[in-house]
């Protein structure tokens, strides 16, 4: 039969309200969750190149309060701003025309291919814009009037590769995924005691052929604060193949995509880094 529709990588949530990202249609889909599963309230944007259309959503954010939307665009390499007109306190209903286009920024006259997208929401401070830039590896930083404010990055020495995401944290920092920066082993098994079929580093890294094993590249998670100095890192050498990051309170959810695995991190209060504390997930289509 045809392919089904699906939907993107990516999505957000504000709680009540869901995004997701529908790749075929060219759209967003906004959900209410107040149901038993999630009911479609609306499609927003459609495929061309004017203002409000896209091409290939990437990234998509949804505000704490559900009516801000921002969605990065690979095709037109745009980043839009769109308010959605959400009634939290009103029966669930459908309106096909629940979006308010703002404004767009072209991503691509400044020599960024976006990625994903996040808004860092502070108390007593105006909210700032994060885009990930997959053509530098960093995050860019926009301010309320869509100007670059800085970028983010590691260093030379310690280099982000592969950037997958970016999430904010309640604290007002940014986590950043990175694919393939953090230095694992020396190519045994990773912390989830799995080896690749040989024995050796899996299909990210592969032993010398003199039988020596080199060093292999695995996914970590980066904290920044918005000035671009780096807090610290989690998951370095417990990761392969970090996809999207959630913070809550004092913690962080890390899915692992190569492992199917959610991995928790908690904030500790004696030093304030992210410290290890459990996750759950395995392969297979039943029950966890």
């Amino acid at each position: 039969g045809a392919p089904s529709a699906h939907l993107g990588e990516l999505i957000s949530t504000s709680g009540q309200y869901l995004a997701t990202l529908s790749p075929e249609s060219h759209r967003v889909l906004i959900h209410d969750m107040r149901g038993d599963s999630p009911v479609k309230i609306s499609e927003v944007f459609g495929y061309g190149e004017r203002l409000g259309m896209v091409r290939t959503p990437i990234g998509v954010h949804l505000s704490q309060d559900g009516r801000a939307l921002l969605v990065t665009d690979r095709g037109n390499r745009r980043l839009t701003r769109a308010s959605l007109n959400v009634r939290p306190g009103e029966p669930l209903s459908q309106d096909p025309e629940l979006e308010n286009v703002l404004d767009a920024i072209d991503l691509g006259s400044l020599g960024i291919l976006p990625g994903d997208v996040t808004l860092v929401e502070r108390d007593g401070a105006a909210p700032v814009i994060a885009v990930v830039d997959s053509a530098t590896d960093t995050v860019v930083l926009l301010d309320d009037d869509l100007q670059i404010l800085r970028r983010i990055g590691a260093s030379a020495e310690d280099p982000i590769v592969g950037i997958v995401g970016v999430a904010s944290t309640p604290n007002g920092t940014l986590l950043i995924l990175d694919g393939f920066g953090g230095a694992g082993s020396d190519g045994a098994a990773g912390s989830d005691g799995a080896a690749g079929s040989d024995g050796a580093a899996g299909s990210d890294g592969a032993a010398e052929s003199d039988g020596a094993a080199e060093s292999v590249r695995r996914g970590r998670v980066l904290e920044y604060d918005l000035d671009g100095k780096r807090l610290g890192g989690f998951g370095d050498g417990l990761f392969v193949s970090p996809a999207a990051a959630l913070a809550h309170g004092s913690r962080v959810w890390v899915t692992d995509a190569a492992r199917d695995r959610v991995e928790v991190f908690d904030r500790s209060e004696t030093n304030g880094l992210f410290e290890h504390t459990g996750g759950f997930g395995e392969t297979g289509l039943g029950r966890a």
